[in-house]
């Protein structure tokens, strides 16, 4: 199955009601969807408005699941008021709070859309990254766009921080070589999700240990950039086949 995921907090409350809005106007097409309530008036929000909702557990529940030390950074979410942006260390904080609803998301089965509140959905994402629809399927009957016939098969998908159109081409690798937006990506579920997910974690944790200030999209870059991203359509043949199962 699928499902869309945003985060919230009470600073940016006008914008997650407007992303809310967007997805139900989808319908069954865009699946289920879930916000993750950062803080107690967002909580409150959507138990009020009824809005699908979920929060960050108080302390890490062991097990192994994935917390890596959450616990305290999400009562440090909890705790602070106004725009985490502008509040030094929690806006990594949320990073890692974040990666938890992303991770429990995944080991449910789910494969899911991340995004963050300040987008509006015009359409469901599902033809663009996965092979199978959900619900009732959109009028192509759910099948991937042509374009997105080795996009589907990745096991991240991201965004990038540009807005140049003339490089949306193969031509120019679709801005792969810049920098890479967490304001949009998409997880399968899958072990090769879940690894980044956890190296993402680690990066996190050990930047908050050193009050290292960057935020969470520049350790996911981290994480990813040293990775050689291969171009499988203008790859050889025999290198393609050893990537993709024809």
């Amino acid at each position: 199955g699928t499902a869309m995921l945003t985060f919230g907090s009470g600073s940016m409350s006008d914008f997650l009601l407007n992303w809310v809005e967007h997805v139900r106007r989808l319908g069954d097409a865009a699946g289920p969807y879930l916000v993750g309530a950062l803080d107690g008036p967002v909580a409150d929000l959507c138990k009020d408005r009824s809005i699908a909702s979920a929060v960050a557990p108080p302390a890490d529940g062991g097990g192994g699941g994935g917390g890596g030390g959450v616990g305290e950074h999400t009562a440090q979410l909890r705790e602070t008021s106004g725009y985490y942006r502008y509040r030094p260390g929690t806006f990594l904080a949320m990073g890692l709070v974040k990666q938890l609803f992303i991770r429990a998301v995944l080991r449910e089965g789910y494969d899911v859309m991340v995004s963050d509140v300040d987008v509006a959905w015009l359409r469901p994402p599902w033809p663009l990254v996965r092979y199978s629809s959900v619900r009732s399927a959109p009028a192509e009957n759910g099948a991937v766009e042509q374009e997105a016939s080795l996009l589907a098969l990745a096991d991240v998908v991201l965004s990038v921080d540009q807005v140049q159109q003339y490089l949306d081409c193969d031509k120019h690798r679709w801005h792969v070589d810049s920098e890479l937006n967490t304001g949009v990506l998409f997880f399968r579920a899958s072990a090769g999700a879940l690894a980044v997910l956890d190296e993402w974690r680690a990066a996190m944790s050990e930047a908050i240990r050193q009050r290292n200030p960057n935020h969470d999209q520049f350790w996911l870059n981290e994480v990813l950039k040293p990775r050689t991203f291969l171009d499988l359509k203008a790859a050889p043949a025999g290198v393609r086949r050893s990537w993709v199962a024809e």
